[in-house]
């Protein structure tokens, strides 16, 4: 992460106040230029211009343009409803300025609004934007404004977000990197002065450091990182409603130093966060660390009461997901008369995997025994069975099954298909059975082989009574009879 900043820092370090992006041969273009939809400006007079144009309404609002890279010298004021947006437009935005107890742009009323987008910007003095409510004229705790960046990444000497007299407005970033060449966070502030509280929309960005202070409700952080220095979590009002303590939600934020939380009147709940630890200033403090569960593993909920150890809440209950095949290139059956398991690609853990819960379809249904009853007269068994034709996708193409019947004395025998007078037919499709006949008295106690068996990637295999074995002994029709109760 830092070598990316340092090598940044590298690259906008060339920024100056002339056009970079415009072609040797081509002078600056004296006049911004003006479309239905934007300004285009290319130098630090014109970004003056139009910006105080916009802001004080002697230009209709438009999108800013940068046409090049640009170095400024002016600090806006906005002390009054307005939503300006600046596109970098891929462009470096530097400011060299050093005013006294400002920034690029001091936010003074609550619908003071700042949208920036797609680029870089450079602080050399101090920040980038404050949120001021410390000017008698203008203190009110209605004035602190709003703030909107996406897709910029911003190098500063010191805090890029700054308050004066307390924490209140929204800051909506995504996308966004910052990062700070001093000994700060990206952001920083006294204590919560107005008691308003501040709104944080945080997505997809990396900060180094940052101070998450005094948040309103729906405040969140996802997919974040916080680099270098610690996510300090602070608060000095209730700002919930009726009084109640204030949730911030951290979603998928790594933490690269520590998680410090200092108030008992906000409650960080986090899900799928790491953190290498947990600092807790007092013994009310809550955090409350859910992870999510995967294909393998269950979930879990992990409190932080009062105590940097985490204790995990044995009563949450949210089981392993299992895995989801969405490229099958095998099936495991453990009996062919049961579904099988999909082997193959897990689009839910991107790894290949056995899936959890077995689904391909069963390759046979068992249709049981029948049997004839004579008194004193040869009698006959049957076995039935049915080849389940969608299962046919997921075995190889030399799969092979049929019905096969045999006289076996010994215990079990693996290779009845080779006994003397086996009796073997291969079939293709649909219902089948195999009936034995001529079962007189003298015979009802002989064990029988009469099953299905199938050969799968050279394998023999024996269907039978619902049941898939490696070795099969066969039935008596006493024993049968049994089975029919």
């Amino acid at each position: 992460m830092k070598k990316l900043m340092l090598f940044f820092l590298c690259t906008v370090a060339l920024a100056t106040g002339f056009c970079l992006g415009v072609m040797a041969e081509d002078a600056v273009p004296q006049e911004y230029e003006e479309s239905d939809t934007a300004y285009t400006i290319y130098t630090d007079a014109q970004y003056k211009e139009v910006l105080v144009g916009v802001y004080e309404g002697t230009l209709p609002n438009k999108t800013i343009v940068l046409g090049c890279d640009i170095s400024v010298t002016y600090d806006l004021y906005m002390e009054k409803p307005c939503d300006i947006t600046i596109d970098l437009n891929g462009k470096t935005y530097t400011n060299n300025y050093r005013p006294v107890k400002t920034g690029d742009f001091d936010l003074r009323h609550k619908d003071a609004i700042i949208r920036i987008k797609n680029g870089n910007m450079v602080c050399n003095f101090c920040v980038f934007v404050f949120q001021n409510n410390r000017n008698t004229e203008y203190s009110s705790v209605d004035n602190m404004g709003q703030v909107y960046l996406e897709n910029v990444n911003i190098d500063s000497a010191e805090e890029v977000i700054y308050w004066y007299g307390g924490y209140g407005g929204v800051l909506s970033f995504k996308n966004c990197n910052l990062n700070v060449r001093g000994d700060y966070k990206t952001n920083g502030g006294g204590t919560c002065g107005t008691g308003n509280g501040m709104l944080y929309q945080m997505e997809g960005c990396t900060f180094d450091g940052f101070n998450a202070h005094c948040a309103l409700p729906g405040s969140y952080f996802k997919d974040c990182v916080i680099y270098d220095r610690e996510l300090f979590i602070d608060s000095w009002h209730g700002h919930g409603e009726n009084g109640s303590d204030v949730e911030i939600e951290l979603t998928n934020v790594q933490v690269d130093v520590q998680l410090k939380l200092n108030d008992a009147r906000i409650d960080p709940v986090l899900y799928d966060c790491t953190y290498p630890k947990v600092v807790l200033t007092g013994n009310q403090q809550l955090i409350v660390a859910y992870t999510s569960p995967t294909c393998d593993k269950a979930g879990t909920k992990t409190d932080y009461k009062g105590s940097a150890t985490g204790v995990l809440d044995e009563s949450y209950n949210a089981p392993a997901l299992g895995h989801t095949i969405d490229t099958v290139k095998d099936v495991r059956y453990i009996n062919y008369f049961e579904k099988g398991f999909k082997q193959g690609y897990c689009g839910r853990c991107e790894n290949n995997a056995t899936e959890t819960e077995a689904s391909a379809p069963a390759v046979f249904t068992s249709l049981g025994f029948s049997y004839s009853k004579y008194d004193g007269a040869p009698n006959s068994v049957v076995q039935g069975f049915k080849f389940n034709e969608e299962a046919r996708a997921y075995l190889g193409e030399d799969f092979e099954f049929g019905i096969v019947a045999a006289v076996n004395e010994s215990e079990e025998a693996k290779d009845v298909l080779s006994l003397p007078k086996a009796i073997k037919a291969t079939l293709k499709e649909g219902y089948f059975e195999i009936k034995i006949g001529g079962i007189n008295d003298n015979l009802r106690d002989k064990c029988i082989v009469f099953c299905a068996y199938m050969i799968n990637n050279g394998e023999t295999y024996y269907l039978d009574n619902g049941e898939t074995k490696e070795a099969v002994k066969g039935h008596t029709y006493n024993e049968i009879l049994t089975y029919n109760g």
